[in-house]
């Protein structure tokens, strides 16, 4: 399995900070574990043979990154706006 070195930040601004699940804004103020706080999603899960490498990841929200799980594919089945 390939895994690059990934500055999440570098991620986020590739995505101009907005989840690529519910395709809202991520303010990036909102601390983690806040459940609109950002954080990285592996578009194929690791769990699914995905690597860690920056064409493999997205933004998302936490709670969006939850909802999504194991999906694959960008969006997976989380397509509503974050509570």
């Amino acid at each position: 399995m390939e895994a690059d070195s990934v500055d999440p930040h570098d991620i986020y601004g590739r995505d101009a900070w907005i989840c690529q699940l519910c395709r809202q804004e991520i303010n990036p103020d909102v601390p983690w574990p806040d459940p609109r706080s950002a954080t990285l999603d592996h578009i194929k899960p690791v769990t699914l043979g995905g690597e860690h490498t920056a064409d493999n990841l997205q933004s998302a929200h936490w709670i969006c990154n939850v909802r999504k799980g194991d999906v694959w594919g960008p969006g997976g089945e989380s397509n509503s706006t974050p509570e």
